[in-house]
C-alpha cells in the first residue's frame, strides 16, 4: 500500500522524501482517513525536526479528520502523539 511506503520513510529518517510523498497525498483525491493518517506522519516528521508547535498542529488535524471519518486507527494514531514528542520506538 502506498501509505505503507510514506509511513516507512519517516521509520527509516528518510524525512525530505517523506515529506514530499505526504504532501502530495493531501493535495491529490486521497480519501479523508487516507489524508488524516497523512497529517499524522507529517507530524512525526515536525517532531522529529524538533519542530513541535508543527508536529502538535499536524496531530490535532489529523485526529479531527480521524473522528470526522469514523477513523479509530487513525484517530489512536494522532492522539497518542499530541501531548508528547514523536519518538520512534515508543
Amino acid at each position: 500500500m502506498v501509505s505503507e511506503a510514506r509511513a516507512a520513510r519517516v521509520a527509516l529518517n528518510r524525512l525530505d522524501e517523506a515529506d514530499a510523498d505526504l504532501r502530495r497525498a493531501l493535495t491529490g483525491e486521497a480519501r479523508r482517513w487516507v489524508q488524516g493518517r497523512a497529517f499524522a506522519e507529517l507530524g512525526k516528521i515536525a517532531d522529529l525536526r524538533r519542530n513541535r508547535a508543527a508536529a502538535r498542529a499536524s496531530f490535532q488535524k489529523a485526529l479531527a479528520i480521524a473522528e470526522e471519518d469514523s477513523d479509530p486507527i487513525g484517530a489512536e494514531a494522532a492522539s497518542r502523539w499530541i501531548d508528547a514528542p514523536y519518538a520512534p520506538g515508543r
